[in-house]
């Protein structure tokens, strides 16, 4: 195996080796197996931890009594896409 061979195999490991966690943890989500992290308050609402609270990425309404896991949802689908 030549160099450039050795460096296409050593990029298509590393991009495995990000891309593959981040698809489990999506089909995890998917699947209701996993869960962002957050708390819900009295009214039903769901809030994504700190850790887990990426609001300047995205324009996501805040939770209401009508519609409590907007963030629940967008973390699970769309966060759950970059997770890992």
């Amino acid at each position: 195996m030549n160099t450039i061979d050795k460096r296409k195999v050593a990029l298509a490991q590393a991009l495995l080796n990000g891309v593959l966690p981040a698809a489990e943890e999506f089909l995890k989500r998917q699947r209701r197996e996993s869960h962002p992290k957050g708390t819900f308050d009295k009214a039903g609402r769901w809030y994504p931890d700190k850790e887990n609270e990426k609001r300047e990425c995205c324009d996501v309404r805040s939770p209401s009594r009508g519609y409590p896991l907007t963030l629940n949802h967008h973390c699970r689908v769309d966060h759950g896409r970059l997770a890992a």
